[in-house]
């Protein structure tokens, strides 16, 4: 059962190809926030990526990064240490998936309802990210998904499509696993919820 909050940011489920597809984008070494394994992020007008925070269009959810540090050592991470010294000339890769089709899971900040047919008109519905730093130990993200919902007709950054099939994980828990996917992004028009 899903009674204790833990986060874990939105995690990639499963994709109807059956393959994760993460596109290379930039960080910019001077950002001064991390991005952790799960955070959704944004695309700036500058081609960098940076956090995206709830109600921010979104570009897609940041699965990892590489950069070569200042000492020439190739790095792979969970995460994007804020203000990461690189070696001169190199860049920040971040690794972001940005399938409209990818179904991530993702832990909601409470109880949607303790009624199963309440909790399961959540399917179809709309809810932004609550953003809350990841752990720099394990680079995973802290996000969590609102419990405040779009309603019919609004738009919310992302739509939830069914709940998480841990057998720990009920509709009515206290803060359950959720499934979802992308519903407002940089790169097409937003679906609104139903």
């Amino acid at each position: 059962m899903s009674a204790t909050a833990a986060p874990m940011g939105l995690v990639p489920s499963y994709h109807p190809s059956g393959l994760d597809r993460a596109s290379a984008y930039t960080i910019n070494p001077t950002y001064g926030t991390s991005i952790f394994k799960g955070d959704p992020v944004i695309l700036n007008a500058n081609g960098t990526v940076t956090v995206g925070t709830a109600a921010a269009t979104l570009l897609g959810v940041f699965v990892g990064c590489e950069y070569v540090d200042s000492t020439g050592k190739p790095t792979y991470s969970n995460y994007y240490p804020a203000s990461v010294s690189v070696q001169s000339g190199s860049v920040i890769t971040a690794w972001v998936i940005t399938d409209l089709e990818t179904v991530f899971e993702v832990q909601m900040t409470g109880q949607l309802s303790a009624t199963l047919a309440t909790a399961m008109a959540a399917i179809g519905d709309e809810a932004d990210i609550v953003y809350t730093a990841g752990s720099t130990s394990t680079g995973i993200s802290g996000c969590a998904l609102n419990t405040t919902l779009a309603g019919a007709g609004a738009q919310k950054q992302f739509r939830i499509i069914g709940f998480g099939l841990a057998p720990d994980n009920a509709p009515t828990d206290l803060y359950p696993t959720v499934r979802v996917t992308l519903a407002n992004t940089q790169f097409r028009a937003p679906t609104t919820a139903v």
